[in-house]
């Protein structure tokens, strides 16, 4: 699984803003992809991820999202793109989204109001 997704920044970072127009040697964007057409709307997801990562059972703390609508069968599972200059972090009221000494983007729950 690491491997996947080490590929998939590789080729996101090089890729994603034109061959070597931000080249930073230094930078490596590691962002979480999901195959939208294997996505049942089940939720499990985000379960796991927030257990592995924050050691509880909470969807809300979650780095994935899924957008369920139900009449129509459509589940749209969100990811952070960890973006170099995230809008997020800009419009957060309480700042609770930063960035983190790796440079990965970040919400403080103790201060994220969940708006």
């Amino acid at each position: 699984m690491q491997c996947f997704l080490r590929l998939h920044a590789i080729i996101i970072y090089i890729g994603g803003d034109g061959l070597f127009k931000s080249w930073r040697p230094y930078v490596l964007r590691m962002i979480l992809l999901v195959d939208v057409d294997k996505c049942t709307g089940c939720r499990l997801c985000e379960l796991i991820c927030s257990i592995q990562h924050y050691r509880v059972f909470n969807p809300r703390r979650s780095r994935i999202t899924v957008i369920r609508d139900d009449e129509k069968g459509v589940f749209i599972p969100i990811t952070c793109f960890q973006c170099e200059d995230p809008p997020c972090m800009k419009i957060c009221p309480v700042h609770a989204i930063y960035r983190d000494k790796n440079g990965a983007v970040r919400i403080d729950y103790e201060r994220c109001i969940g708006c």
